[in-house]
């Protein structure tokens, strides 16, 4: 004859095992929650073929001395010819008619911009387009010290914004000044709040 468990014995075994899979489920938020944290510090890759209109004779990347300074650019001798860096994640806080914007921002061995372009965006797809287009608009930075590019800032800076894609491109203008910012160690530029 098999005598069946008394009900308070039961009752605690539910409860230890409710409480045993209760704090899993704890520890298995918390390890995908800082697997997610450190994966969003991970900067975007950068690949060689997105740099060739900047350094033609660059062949190979390799992370820059400070994390901040982006990613370093050699050609075949393993010589340094310049640098990139990209506004996001840095600058995820600027945006534009309706999402962020990555730009990378090409620089020389002096710190001077070689060019600036749009990588990708979570914008408008017609007024990224429109941003992308405009030469005028993304040479506006070429040549100019990183130094020069922050004291400028975003309004009045002589970078004038894209007809019919104005928001997108002011915060475009805005995410390089920041992006440029944190490279020199400074706090970002004031930039007004949008009306």
């Amino acid at each position: 004859m098999h005598l069946a468990d008394p009900p308070s014995h039961i009752a605690s075994s539910w409860r230890s095992r409710t409480l045993h899979l209760y704090r899993c489920s704890v520890l298995i938020l918390i390890a995908v929650l800082v697997h997610q944290r450190h994966a969003s510090r991970i900067p975007p890759t950068v690949k060689p073929d997105e740099l060739k209109d900047f350094f033609p004779t660059g062949t190979q990347l390799k992370e820059s001395e400070a994390p901040n300074l982006g990613v370093a650019v050699f050609d075949a001798k393993d010589e340094r010819v310049g640098r990139v860096m990209l506004t996001l994640p840095a600058c995820k806080n600027i945006i534009g008619y309706s999402g962020n914007t990555d730009a990378l921002i090409a620089m020389d061995e002096d710190d001077r911009i070689l060019g600036v372009a749009i990588r990708s965006s979570e914008d408008t797809a017609r007024y990224v387009d429109d941003v992308a287009q405009n030469r005028l608009f993304l040479k506006s930075w070429d040549g100019m010290s990183m130094r020069k590019a922050v004291k400028l800032g975003v309004d009045g800076a002589g970078i004038d914004g894209v007809s019919g894609a104005t928001a997108t491109s002011r915060a475009v203008a805005r995410s390089v000044a920041q992006r440029l910012a944190l490279a020199q160690g400074q706090p970002p530029p004031r930039t007004p709040h949008p009306l």
